[in-house]
């Protein structure tokens, strides 16, 4: 079963979101995940895509809805049907990793910069 889950707040980009997630993820053993930052209605989002059982899309709901990252501020979560392709999750893991390397690559450049 595939599903599309957009999650909404005032906060919710640089928070871990994106990290959080995978750990979900990972703990309930998904073979198929991606989320990525986007913006709704002109607020913070992150999509979510799942191909899963549904006992496992119920799961992932029941704790995305219970537990937050720190400092993430929610306001809507809102599920969808989706019929494209989901990422393999090992696949989506090494992606995650180069985004929060290159983003770490960025700041250091700016601290650097200010540090000269």
């Amino acid at each position: 079963m595939k599903t599309k889950i957009i999650i909404t707040g005032e906060k919710v980009h640089e928070v871990g979101y994106r990290p959080f997630l995978m750990g979900v993820a990972e703990s309930l053993e998904l073979e198929r995940f991606f989320a990525d930052n986007t913006f709704e209605d002109g607020k913070e989002a992150v999509y979510v895509l799942l191909d899963c059982s549904e006992e496992k899309i119920k799961t992932f709901r029941e704790i995305i809805n219970s537990k937050l990252p720190e400092n993430a501020i929610v306001n809507k979560v809102v599920e969808e049907e989706y019929k494209g392709t989901v990422m393999k999750t090992e696949n989506y893991y090494r992606y995650l990793t180069a985004m929060q390397l290159s983003k770490i690559a960025i700041y250091w450049g700016k601290m650097a910069g200010e540090i000269e």
